[in-house]
């Protein structure tokens, strides 16, 4: 007996719904995984991991898909969309486990984790971090970085714990009043 595949979740992000409009024109077009692998040359595991956004489609995947199943680029689109957004993929996993998570422990011995940053002191960050950003640039991250504390304001927020260096403490970014 097969596997019942994973319920997908597109609502998400760019990515995830990627991964469900692959996955429908794959089923629109009775087309197994193992049958995609052979005409798009990406091995199976990895189209099942892009299908439940585990893991970022490879950069010419897009066109070959959008030729496989004559969709006009619309997996092209769906690309540029999922690159652009703003929490990378390591981190979209470590906030998803975060809202699951009953307690967060963590030791950090370079900076303050961004769970717990100020707003000044995230700019301070991002903008010593990459000082050629554009003021949007830097506010978009600032915003994300930010949207990320609504989970310690939740309706059971998890326990956290942390161990800062004092060094955390001690190095300074943005000034006295960061």
């Amino acid at each position: 007996m097969a596997a019942r595949p994973r319920e997908l979740t597109p609502d998400r992000s760019a990515r995830h719904l990627f991964g469900a409009k692959m996955r429908a024109h794959r089923e629109r077009a009775d087309m197994s995984l193992e049958r995609l692998k052979d005409v798009v040359m990406v091995s199976t595991s990895h189209l099942s991991r892009i299908e439940t956004a585990d893991a970022m489609p490879p950069p010419d995947l897009p066109k070959r898909l959008d030729a496989v199943f004559g969709t006009d680029g619309i997996f092209e689109e769906l690309y540029g969309l999922a690159r652009r957004e703003i929490h990378p993929d390591q981190f979209r996993r470590r906030m998803e486990l975060e809202a699951q998570s009953r307690l967060i422990e963590e030791y950090a011995g370079q900076i303050v984790p961004g769970l717990v940053q100020t707003e000044g002191y995230a700019r301070a960050l991002f903008e010593t971090f990459d000082p050629k950003a554009t003021a949007e640039k830097i506010e978009e991250l600032v915003s994300a970085r930010m949207s990320r504390q609504t989970l310690l304001s939740a309706d059971f927020p998890p326990d956290i714990s942390l161990i800062l260096d004092e060094a955390v403490l001690r190095r300074a970014f943005g000034g006295p009043a960061v």
